[in-house]
């Protein structure tokens, strides 16, 4: 069995070998007894992580192969808990939609490091065909609305967790990159002013939002094809319980493969709920002069694309484009909607 050597991008990542890895107490438990390893090999690439395929043999010999994901540190137990999770509830609502999760846990030999483990899948490295992508994403999120919380970060509403969410971002970019007097300034009037505006109508009067189980970071890179059915599947998720329309943005992010057409299958499947003809507004998110209908939810989706503007700097804090980036959209927000909920003037 030939060693991998984790770390090549992250050398802290390089403490274990993958023959460590495999003969690790709190590891081995999460494999069938009587499966017998034959061997290993580095596969994939990834940011945050170092990763791997394991090849085993059950005791009829057929071949069964597994995928190892390893993090370092308090991130990193984190990351791996937090994916094993979010997999576990898609596997639970739409077991084809991603692999097979196992186990996580934190290597006996060295607490520092951290494992994810599920089923090895082949992939081909292409956006997933979009009718049949969008009916599964669809599928997932109309399956798991109205079924209880996983975790203890509920609130009642999807204003308030929103709100929630983006206090945490804007605290992970502070601490990456210091303080900035022109966030501080812009967050209040968000908070305050344009998430309640733009989120409360949702979930006032007669509406009623019913939270689904998402993905949480549904970009084409985090998709593929299964080789062995041709089926969409998905990985690397951060999930949460929240508003589909946030798993929709977040598929559109820049450089993203998934164009337009996507979007409209998926609303095909999964319609909005409703729509208003105000082409002030549209002109502000589109470049186009004729009037439109627009639907609330379009409107959201400019709202939901901040916390990835956020996590962007939080991230990659060496690159001043992404603060940059963060305040003029924020700016443009606020300067757009500055009389918050109750204001007639901002009746959409």
């Amino acid at each position: 069995m030939a060693d991998i050597e984790f770390g090549t991008e992250f050398p802290e990542l390089n403490l274990l070998t993958i023959e460590e890895t495999i003969v690790d107490g709190q590891f081995i438990q999460h494999v069938m007894v009587d499966e017998n390893v034959i061997a290993t090999r580095k596969h994939g690439s990834s940011m945050w992580t170092q990763t791997a395929q394991i090849f085993t043999s059950l005791p009829d010999g057929s071949p069964k192969s597994y995928f190892l994901k390893i993090s370092a540190g308090i991130l990193g137990f984190g990351m791996a808990e937090g994916e094993y999770e979010s997999i576990a509830a898609i596997h639970k609502v739409k077991p084809e939609f991603c692999p097979k999760p196992h186990g996580w846990g934190t290597f006996k030999s060295n607490p520092y490091l951290h494992f994810l483990f599920t089923d090895f899948v082949e992939m081909k490295e292409n956006v997933p065909e979009k009718d049949t992508f969008t009916t599964k994403l669809a599928e997932c999120h109309h399956a798991s609305m109205g079924l209880s919380p996983m975790d203890n970060t509920w609130t009642d509403t999807w204003e308030e967790c929103y709100k929630n969410n983006i206090v945490r971002m804007l605290q992970l970019e502070a601490e990456a990159r210091g303080s900035s007097e022109e966030l501080n300034e812009l967050t209040k009037p968000l908070l305050q002013k344009v998430i309640p505006r733009l989120l409360r109508p949702l979930e006032t009067s007669l509406n009623y939002l019913k939270p689904c189980f998402l993905h949480g970071d549904l970009w084409h890179r985090n998709t593929a094809t299964e080789l062995s059915t041709g089926k969409p599947i998905t990985f690397d998720a951060s999930a949460f319980w929240g508003h589909n329309e946030y798993e929709v943005r977040t598929m559109r992010t820049a450089g993203g493969q998934f164009d337009r057409s996507y979007l409209n299958s998926y609303y095909q499947k999964c319609p909005l709920r409703s729509r208003l003809r105000t082409p002030k507004i549209a002109s502000l998110f589109m470049p186009c002069k004729k009037s439109y209908i627009v639907s609330k939810q379009s409107l959201l989706m400019e709202l939901e694309i901040r916390r990835s503007r956020i996590h962007d700097p939080a991230l990659y804090s060496m690159n001043d484009r992404y603060r940059t980036l963060l305040i003029e959209q924020m700016r443009l927000l606020v300067e757009r909607f500055p009389n918050g909920y109750e204001e007639p003037k901002t009746k959409i």
